[in-house]
């Protein structure tokens, strides 16, 4: 870790001070010509140590996220595949770097299965607006000619022998049911804000937690309750049920009882008014 300056140029001083050959320089002046140089010689230094770490920092992202034979780097091939492109023979790279091609944004890899039926399933997503918080959230590839291409990139870039798997489904539905305790100062029967900014604060809230987990991350219980009751004037948020399910699915997870959910698809969807039962109760503690 880089140095400050001010350490740099004491560590000079103190070997200008040790070396008997330097005690003539006994001026204590700022502006002092042996003073001067010791300032200049710290600051090129601080800014030498500066860049070197930041060059360890971009080593060791690319060690974390490059590494082959991990999941991390299957995820990051499946986002490099440009669509419209061909791999050069015998090369897991493009020739020409293309964002604008890189259709899939979101990616995650995990093993399936054991034994001869072990597969690696990588799932992917693509970035599209959220209607109802403006947010950029994951959406399925329904496209067929950008899913063939994605897999025979994949097949292409794999190591040999391993089983692999790409796809790419709609978001996992969840499902709520709870009591929510309000402040009537704030929030009417009907959760709405009284000032009039905002008529679903909460279902607002809910989904920008759901949009902010990482693709394919857990979501918790105790964060979930914890982002409504973060919404201004929302006292207390009592869950009385809480599931998840892929949406061609119809066996619901209970996450209230298990505590956490990862999402089949990746990712989570919201729709306000749909899979949601509120009460409003108004506080009176």
């Amino acid at each position: 870790m880089a140095r400050t300056i001010a350490q740099i140029q004491q560590s000079i001083i103190d070997a200008k001070n040790a070396n008997s050959n330097l005690s003539g320089l006994t001026s204590n002046s700022n502006v002092a010509e042996w003073n001067l140089w010791t300032a200049i010689v710290a600051i090129c230094q601080w800014t030498i140590e500066t860049l070197f770490d930041s060059h360890l920092s971009e080593v060791q992202t690319l060690l974390a996220t490059m590494k082959p034979h991990t999941a991390a780097w299957y995820a990051s091939m499946a986002q490099a595949f440009q669509y419209g492109d061909a791999l050069p023979y015998g090369s897991d790279t493009y020739s020409v770097i293309d964002p604008t091609k890189q259709v899939v944004k979101y990616a995650a890899a995990q093993e399936i299965g054991s034994g001869s039926s072990l597969e690696l399933a990588v799932k992917v997503a693509q970035a599209t607006t959220d209607s109802f918080t403006g947010d950029t959230v994951c959406a399925q590839i329904t496209d067929t000619p950008t899913l063939n291409a994605l897999s025979a990139y994949m097949l292409l870039v794999k190591d040999a022998g391993i089983n692999l798997n790409v796809e790419s489904w709609a978001g996992d539905i969840h499902k709520c049911m709870a009591t929510i305790y309000y402040d009537p100062q704030i929030i009417n029967s009907s959760g709405q804000r009284l000032d009039g900014t905002d008529n679903f604060p909460v279902d607002r809230a809910i989904a920008r937690y759901l949009n902010d987990l990482p693709f394919n991350g857990l979501l918790t219980v105790d964060d979930y309750i914890s982002a409504v009751k973060a919404v201004p004037g929302i006292i207390a948020f009592k869950l009385a049920a809480l599931s998840g399910t892929i949406v061609i699915g119809t066996v619901l997870t209970d996450i209230l009882s298990i505590g956490y959910y990862r999402p089949s698809a990746g990712y989570l969807t919201y729709t306000v008014g749909t899979n949601q039962t509120f009460t409003w109760t108004v506080f009176n503690g």
